[in-house]
């Protein structure tokens, strides 16, 4: 009896898959089992490479800040350049010169949301 030809269950490949010693085989190769995967995994955990992804811009943006040695910036140049506040994390209160401050941070990068100001604060913190 002849086997019937399957096809790879990869989405990118989709190549026939003629010969093969059991009918669990899915994927013509490794490669291609290793990609359908990946994709698999991409798609599931989508909302949080995005948040992931944004918040790597955020930090960049503050980042080119910090360079030029400015540590308050309005938040409508942020926008501008694409800092999304939507994406921040839960604050959290830190003491800074015997005041209680609610800061955001990013990596090592430590700032506040000054309303009345409109501007973002970046603060030094060790």
């Amino acid at each position: 009896m002849k086997k019937p030809i399957k096809k790879c269950l990869n989405p990118e490949c989709g190549d026939a898959i003629i010969t093969y010693k059991s009918a669990k085989k899915n994927y013509c190769n490794d490669y291609c089992r290793n990609r359908a995967g990946y994709i698999k995994r991409a798609e599931e955990n989508k909302g949080f490479l995005l948040i992931d992804k944004q918040l790597k811009e955020n930090k960049k943006i503050l980042k080119n800040f910090i360079d030029r040695d400015v540590y308050e910036i309005p938040t409508s140049t942020l926008t501008l350049l694409g800092f999304k506040s939507e994406t921040l994390l839960n604050g959290q209160y830190y003491s800074i010169k015997d005041k209680n401050v609610y800061l955001f941070k990013i990596d090592n990068i430590y700032f506040e949301s000054n309303t009345e100001r409109k501007s973002i604060i970046i603060h030094k913190i060790k």
